[in-house]
């Protein structure tokens, strides 16, 4: 016996201990280290890119600088019903800066992306 309605979900956390991680429903998630040391003098800016899907929503503070003295997510979630499928790809660039002179140490894109379907 199928699901009539599936909820799926990404998404990327950075932490205010120096680590990000990201998670997805099903592929299970991952870390990594963007900062060896205080990372509370950095601040992290998103902003969604063009490109994704008109599916599915962004999650998050977007288009302002945020302290890392506490963690920030961004997310997307895909759901479907009665024998349909959604596809839901976001793009979010990502910029750290040192606070004390404005240095950009991180800048790059993150894609979320995720599928889902339901039997009918």
């Amino acid at each position: 016996m199928g699901y009539p309605s599936a909820k799926a979900s990404a998404s990327v956390t950075y932490h205010n201990n120096g680590t990000a991680a990201w998670e997805g429903t099903a592929h299970g998630g991952g870390s990594g280290t963007w900062a060896r040391s205080n990372p509370a003098d950095y601040d992290i800016l998103f902003t969604e890119q063009s490109g994704g899907t008109t599916a599915g929503y962004l999650a998050g503070t977007f288009n302002q600088w945020l302290a890392l003295s506490s963690s920030w997510t961004i997310s997307t979630s895909a759901s479907a019903s009665n024998g349909r499928q959604q596809t839901v790809s976001k793009f979010v660039r990502v910029q750290i800066r040192r606070r004390a002179d404005g240095r950009i140490w991180v800048d790059y894109v993150v894609q979320l992306w995720c599928t889902v379907a339901a039997d009918g």
